[in-house]
């Protein structure tokens, strides 16, 4: 009977507690919920079909036309017949192929291959966004959790030193007015401890909006996996703002080249084969075939072209002025989060080594406060320095944990 009242105890236990979701679950939730990607990923196969159907134009055409006419004479009013010929059938297939050169075909599908590179790396950026928004929230929320343990551990001890403090009143062992003002603090610790779930509920409901979820649990957050590892920042040669600027770059260069190729001459042959009849002399014998060739060759368009290659240097110009700045904000970005986790790492370590002493203090007032050999309020402020020097070293521990996602995961606004 007591096995099984032990198993139904611990099944409560595990029903009771708060639901555990990692970080990865999180941004795999993020990311699957947010039609950014998935917009971008549908670009990039737009951009394959855009590919395909430029290499159809530069193929092979064929069109099927059928004109039927007929321009009546009445009365001496009408169409001339000799140009008209009154009326006329025709049914003709016709095929026509531009004639390209390898180069001019390949210079103008690389624009689309560039384009692709850029939604791929666009797709990227815009991964990495959401995954620092969410990492970002979810490393406050853990802090909040964090903060709220804290402040329940406060509480629970109060509760306890409650218990013994009422007992000693009751015995006139201890000053009736120093138990009023311990249990204002305990009140008012309990106050803080409703005030810190709150926050991190609301927190919760922010990082749940962001990854689309509909979730007013509470849940339990582990720390993130990398927290005690710092790995040396991307260097800008290998950071997707990088790349982006090579395919800028790319891209400019070979919209220059199409604009060349443009005002180059084109060739074209094209043929047709069908029917085409006056009807009324042999009209069965009207069936025929034709074979052309054309030239076309740009002369004169108002130095189009000019005004073109100059708006290409201009957007060339600009290109190297936004990645010479996009350098700039990089690395003066990797120098500040340095100095961030240096600072955050000295001062945590100079708040735990107060905390010693902190908790040093409170265990000897739990001896000294019955006995009168320490004031009420010289305890409640050691308490208190206690709970303030633990919430500075969980904050400073949040701050540390953003400082190195974001130097591994660098993103400029």
């Amino acid at each position: 009977m007591k096995f099984f009242l032990l198993c139904g105890a611990m099944l409560v236990t595990v029903l009771c507690s708060g639901q555990q979701k990692d970080l990865s679950f999180y941004l795999s939730m993020a990311k699957g919920h947010t039609p950014v990607l998935a917009d971008l990923a549908g670009q990039r196969r737009s951009l394959s079909l855009d590919s395909a159907r430029l290499r159809a134009t530069y193929g092979l055409q064929v069109s099927a036309d059928v004109n039927l006419l007929y321009a009546p004479v009445i009365h001496g009013w009408g169409y001339d017949n000799a140009i008209t010929n009154g009326q006329n059938m025709t049914g003709v297939l016709s095929l026509r192929k531009e004639i390209t050169s390898r180069d001019n075909l390949e210079t103008r599908l690389r624009q689309f291959s560039i384009q692709g590179k850029q939604a791929d790396n666009q797709q990227m950026l815009s991964s990495e966004s959401i995954q620092g928004a969410v990492t970002q929230q979810y490393i406050i929320c853990y802090g909040d959790q964090q903060q709220y343990f804290l402040a329940r551990e406060i509480s629970a001890f109060l509760e306890v030193e409650d218990e013994i403090l009422k007992a000693l009143t009751r015995t006139a062992s201890f000053s009736q007015s120093d138990y009023l003002l311990f249990k204002v603090a305990l009140q008012t610790q309990d106050l803080a401890q409703q005030e810190a779930r709150s926050q991190f509920l609301t927190d919760m409901g922010q990082l749940n909006y962001a990854c689309g979820l509909v979730d007013t649990s509470w849940v339990d957050l582990p720390a993130p996996d990398w927290r005690d590892s710092v790995a040396l920042p991307t260097g800008y040669d290998q950071s997707v703002y990088y790349d982006q600027n090579i395919l800028d770059s790319a891209q400019i260069d070979n919209a220059a080249q199409i604009t060349r190729l443009n005002y180059k001459p084109r060739i074209s042959v094209f043929g047709d084969g069908g029917y085409s009849s006056s009807l009324p002399r042999q009209a069965g014998k009207n069936f025929g075939a034709s074979i052309g060739l054309s030239y076309s060759l740009p002369i004169y368009d108002g130095k189009q072209k000019k005004y073109a290659l100059l708006q290409n240097s201009l957007a060339d110009e600009s290109r190297i002025r936004h990645a010479t700045q996009r350098q700039r904000q990089y690395e003066g970005m990797v120098l500040q989060l340095k100095q961030q986790l240096d600072l955050a790492g000295k001062q945590i370590a100079a708040a735990e080594k107060r905390l010693v002493y902190a908790k040093t203090l409170i265990t000897a007032g739990k001896k000294l406060l019955p006995a009168g050999d320490m004031r009420m309020a010289d305890y409640l402020m050691g308490i208190n320095n206690y709970m303030n020097l633990s919430a500075t070293v969980i904050q400073n521990k949040v701050k540390r944990l953003l400082v190195i996602y974001q130097l591994q995961h660098i993103i400029l606004p």
